[in-house]
């Protein structure tokens, strides 16, 4: 051990000792006491290296599934706030349930849409969700439309509507432009609104609570609240693309906790998790009831 003495500069002892150690340590002493400590060994900094990259390893999935079950649960308070807008829009129309979907009422006009159900209830001030008429603004990340787990994905252009309830395309947003009518019966663009939400709807009218206004079939009479059999059961809006037209593949979206669930708003109000793998595999009767929960159909049991 190799020792030093500090002295000012006229010579008075400051009564402090430095000392190298063999194992590479600095021990500072004074009046003559020297402090015990000596730098870590090898084994002793590898221990510490082990422990903490076992910490790291248990943290990280936990972070991970913390992370995930707040996108869940943010996507669930969307889902409850559209749910309260829906209501409100039923109280404020003698219970009826809106519009899926706008046409054009002249059906020479095929591809002629007026809006869907998202932009009904931002127009009507039932919802507030940003304007995206201009094509250069990027998708909103604060819109209650948009799910967490949402991409930027324009869903039309990357084939969201062909692809499975398993496929990540299906997180891609639906957009729809809504139209103004003027007095002098000339139409003009109003507000664009994303949704990355689907819609139990499909565009005939009859079995489900939502459709296309007015239907194919020319329907123009809506659902109304009450001829809900189940509304803690009935799905109402969902993960997923558009609305599912009878197509089974886009009555869900596996989006959450790593493709395995999918969150559903019911009639009732109330917003729930579900299980992808338990969903029925398509709109049959016989499948619908083997797998009930939840329900599609107004008078399904």
């Amino acid at each position: 051990m190799l020792c030093a003495r500090f002295m000012n500069k006229n010579g008075k002892d400051w009564g402090i000792n430095v000392c190298m150690r063999g194992r590479g340590g600095i021990s500072f002493g004074g009046n003559g006491r020297v402090a015990a400590w000596s730098g870590f060994t090898l084994v002793e900094l590898l221990v510490v290296l082990a422990i903490i990259a076992i910490l790291i390893a248990v943290l990280i999935p936990v972070i991970i599934s913390i992370r995930e079950q707040s996108k869940v649960t943010a996507c669930l308070s969307n889902l409850r706030q559209i749910g309260h807008a829906i209501n409100m829009y039923g109280i404020d129309h003698k219970s009826l349930i809106l519009p899926a979907d706008l046409r054009d009422p002249n059906f020479d006009n095929v591809n002629g849409r007026w809006g869907n159900w998202a932009t009904i209830l931002v127009q009507g001030r039932y919802l507030g969700a940003p304007d995206q008429s201009n094509p250069i603004t990027p998708p909103a990340q604060n819109s209650v439309f948009r799910c967490p787990d949402g991409t930027d994905d324009d869903g039309v252009f990357n084939g969201a509507y062909f692809s499975e309830r398993e496929s990540y395309l299906q997180a891609g947003y639906w957009k729809r432009q809504a139209m103004d009518l003027k007095p002098d019966g000339t139409m003009t663009p109003s507000i664009t609104i994303f949704t990355w939400y689907g819609i139990n709807a499909d565009r005939i009218g009859e079995e489900y609570p939502f459709f296309r206004y007015p239907s194919d079939t020319k329907r123009e009479k809506l659902h109304s609240f009450s001829e809900i059999h189940s509304p803690s059961e009935l799905a109402m809006v969902y993960d997923g693309f558009f609305e599912h037209g009878g197509e089974a593949r886009l009555m869900a979206n596996a989006r959450h906790k790593k493709g395995t669930v999918t969150n559903y708003l019911f009639a009732d109000g109330h917003a729930g998790s579900v299980v992808t793998s338990s969903l029925p595999v398509s709109f049959a009767d016989g499948d619908l009831d083997a797998r009930p929960f939840p329900k599609y159909k107004l008078k399904q049991k």
